[in-house]
């Protein structure tokens, strides 16, 4: 917008104020008012020399008080709705060409038409269409009080012919880039003609195309054209209280073709056959810029007709589609969910604007379950309007024969069953978290990957960093849809343990006392430890123990304590329904070991009583485990401070050694606990030269098997004997030593460990900055590992 035109707008804006409040704009007011028409920030309007105020005050005072007279004159004219309390920033230049159409409504020919300036027929200018159309009139200028020109050259736009839908929307979120670029290509200097918006169902293609059609209608910045014409094959619309049949629809071309006749009040190109249609059609197409849509294309009941009208579309027209399928024009622009700000943003305006209170964990709960479609969230606030409950709302979201999953995915799906894509759809959903595509081809017995294009090309799912994924409305869809094919379902969980099994077995390690590489196993963690509840689930007991064998160790490092809880209890029960007892000692001992280091008075109770029946049943049975129960009693014994009980289960631990054969893997690394706990024991008791020989004593022994954990947790301890000693600079060296190794490995028990030990080394340094440093980072660890001791004792520290 020109100078020129920008003073002509704040004129008549000055105008319509007086006119209708009788009021007028301070200086103050004006200033800022041809600033913002003027898509200038407060701080550009601020830096004129001129201006003595600061931009925050333009924005704070200023721009409220003049939005609010603005509001107040917009009301009168009928341009701004009678509840609004203050239009936005943004919404001004619009508002206020709307109130201009308003006013000088008789200013224009009833039919007038006139041909674009650079785009039509070769030698045609700008003369009149020979179709008996009449140039538009413009209207008079307007004059203020005392003769002043109000509007000078700035005149409204002659007539654009167009059948937009209205908005479903009073303010639009999310896709703001994707509506940015949208405009870009709709303007006449971008070559671009043909431009696809592509996504799943709900994920707002209509409303993102329609908003486009808006900004081109209501900005002079945006692409002009004399025609927007929008068509719409989609048979059903999605509203807050459910699915409502389209009562008008074009799903063929001769529907198109009425629609653009109806536009145009051209009904005379409907005369003769289809082929004299299609000739008059785009004969009047090519003498004016004109926009136009078509929504939900891939639902057209001839869709190979009207793909060949649209690239037979003359250089005059922009064609803008929306699809859920890759509609192969010029530029496609995708739509994926609103990411979690948007979606937070989108639910609490809808919330605010239907007057339903919405928590923040409410909120959350609702972006959550609908993976940001935008669809889903808008559905969802509507139930709430209508009085649901919050968790029926939420509920009616993951019901395969729901509306909201009718609606995005089975129009999608239903072409799909029973065909390669549909399998590797429903294997995916096995799936709880993004899967690698080997996996879903090997579960879904499919193994042409190219299958995965049509699942694609219906936005069903994404390849995101070499891995599939869908969103969590979609898995819960296909889930139900997985419970009509049992057959199916069957075979696929059995390959997808399978497949598991085999992937432990590979990156796994059968040595849980050692430090091993578990990069893989930390990236498919998810689906490993979901597959794993299955096997519980379906009672897979030797597959579970399988399972076991290669994750004992990492559940451990990697502080998945909950788990190895919960499934120690279920192995321990089953196991004893199976007369298997060394399972049930093992289940125990696993169990034990993981109560200890929770180190809580009720978790060493637990533990003291699960380690004596086990204890009981290696007298019974002859087990050849009852050494590493031995020593657990030992460790609890240390744990609890009781030295005379410890000392009788180390005597214990060191009789059953005598008898362990020098081949048991077990052998070489027994007397490197004895030594590492009976370290412990003398900390605790504060005798710390005792201490730091255990210590010392066990690293060399440590270092002669090549036990890297046991020589780090005891370089720890060193450190912390250190301490006490007031030998810090050891101390330090010790921990600078450790910490890399540690960090590498993943021990999150033995990081929070290490974390801890530099807050203490800090605090005796008397750099306090960095002990709360260290001690703030070992607390969040030691909650995440469910250490309430150590994490109150990071607390008091803090």
């Amino acid at each position: 917008m020109n100078k020129e035109e920008v003073q002509e707008l704040v004129a008549f804006a000055q105008h319509l104020l007086e006119r209708t409040t009788n009021e007028i704009f301070s200086d103050l007011e004006k200033i800022t008012l041809q600033g913002i028409i003027s898509d200038r920030s407060y701080e550009q309007i601020t830096s004129d020399k001129s201006i003595k105020f600061t931009p925050d005050y333009l924005r704070q005072t200023i721009s409220p008080k003049l939005r609010r007279k603005l509001t107040a004159a917009l009301k009168k004219v009928g341009v701004v709705d009678a509840n609004t309390k203050t239009i936005l920033k943004k919404e001004i230049v619009p508002k206020l060409r709307q109130a201009l159409l308003r006013e000088y409504p008789g200013e224009f020919a009833s039919d007038g038409y006139s041909q674009p300036d650079d785009i039509g027929n070769p030698g045609k200018g700008n003369q009149p269409m020979t179709t008996g159309f009449t140039q538009p009139l413009l209207p008079q200028p307007l004059l203020l009080r005392g003769g002043q020109r109000a509007m000078g050259s700035f005149s409204p736009p002659q007539r654009i012919y167009q059948n937009l839908p209205t908005r479903d929307h009073t303010t639009f979120i999310g896709h703001e880039k994707q509506l940015n670029r949208l405009l870009k290509l709709l303007s006449w200097d971008s070559r671009t003609h043909r431009i696809s918006v592509e996504g799943i169902g709900g994920a707002g293609k209509t409303t993102l195309t329609v908003e486009a059609a808006y900004a081109c209608l209501e900005s002079a910045e945006s692409p002009n054209f004399d025609a927007m014409i929008f068509t719409s094959a989609k048979p059903h619309r999605l509203t807050g209280t459910g699915i409502l049949p389209r009562l008008k629809k074009e799903n063929t071309l001769s529907e198109i073709f009425r629609t653009i006749a109806r536009t145009l009040q051209r009904h005379d190109l409907l005369m003769g056959d289809s082929d004299r249609q299609l000739e008059e059609i785009l004969d009047c197409l090519s003498y004016q810029r004109t926009l136009l849509m078509i929504d939900n294309l891939e639902t057209a009941a001839d869709l190979n007709d009207v793909r060949s009208f649209l690239l037979e579309a003359p250089p005059t027209v922009k064609v803008l589609i929306t699809s859920r399928q890759q509609a192969l024009l010029d530029v496609s622009i995708r739509l994926e969910s609103f990411n979690k700000k948007d979606s937070l943003h989108l639910i609490h305006h809808h919330a605010e604007e239907k007057d339903i209170p919405i928590t923040p964990k409410q909120a959350e709960v609702i972006y959550t379950t609908t993976g940001g479609i935008p669809a889903a969230i808008v559905y969802t606030i509507g139930q709430l309007s209508a009085g649901y409950h919050f968790t029926e709302a939420i509920a009616n979201l993951n019901h395969s024969d729901g509306e909201i999953a009718r609606y995005c995915f089975q129009g999608s799906v239903i072409p799909l069953r029973e065909n390669p894509p549909h399998f590797l759809l429903m294997a995916l959903a096995i799936f709880p978290n993004p899967a690698l595509p080997e996996a879903v081809s090997e579960v879904g017995n499919v193994p042409d990957l190219n299958q995965f294009a049509p699942l694609q090309q219906l936005s069903l799912v994404k390849l995101h960093q070499g891995r599939y994924q869908m969103l969590p409305l979609t898995r819960g869809y296909v889930l139900t849809e997985l419970q009509s094919y049992p057959n199916f379902q069957k075979l696929a969980r059995d390959r997808w343990v399978k497949w598991y099994l085999n992937y432990c077995q590979k990156y796994g390690k059968t040595d849980t006392q050692e430090w091993s590489e578990f990069t893989e196993l930390d990236q498919e963690w998810e689906n490993i430890s979901e597959a794993i509840e299955w096997t519980i689930m379906a009672n897979l007991y030797e597959d579970f123990g399988q399972f076991w064998q290669y994750i004992k160790g990492y559940t451990h490092f990697a502080g998945y304590w909950s788990e190895r809880l919960r499934w120690m209890d279920w192995w321990r029960e089953t196991a004893k329904k199976r007369a298997d007892w060394l399972t049930v000692v093992e289940a125990i001992g696993d169990k034990s070991r993981t109560l200890i280091l929770l180190d809580q008075p009720e978790d060493r109770q637990e533990a003291n009583q699960l380690l004596n029946q086990a204890w009981q049943l290696c007298q019974t049975y002859q087990l050849t485990i009852s050494i590493n129960l031995a020593l657990d009693m030992a460790v609890l014994q240390v744990h609890q401070q009781n030295e005379s009980a410890a000392n009788q289960w180390f005597s214990e631990v060191t009789k059953l050694y005598q008898n362990l054969p020098p081949n048991d893997p077990r052998h070489p690394r027994i007397p490197i606990q004895i030594l590492y706990y009976r370290g412990e024991l003398h900390f605790k008791k504060a005798e710390f030269i005792p201490a730091q020989k255990c210590y010392e004593k066990a690293v060399e022994e440590a270092r002669k098997t090549g036990w890297h954990r046991a020589m780090i947790f005891c370089q720890i301890w060193l450190a912390l004997v250190a301490i006490n000693l007031d030998l810090l600079p050891k101390a330090e060296a010790l921990l600078s030593g450790a910490l890399p190794t540690v960090e590498k490995n993943g021990d999150r028990r033995c990081l929070a460990f290490c974390k801890r030990a530099f807050a203490l080394l800090k605090k005796a340094q008397k750099n306090w900055q960095e002990a709360k440093y260290w001690a703030a980072l070992a607390r969040e660890d030691f909650r995440g590992l469910l250490m309430h001791r150590e994490m109150a004792e990071m607390d008091e520290f803090l």
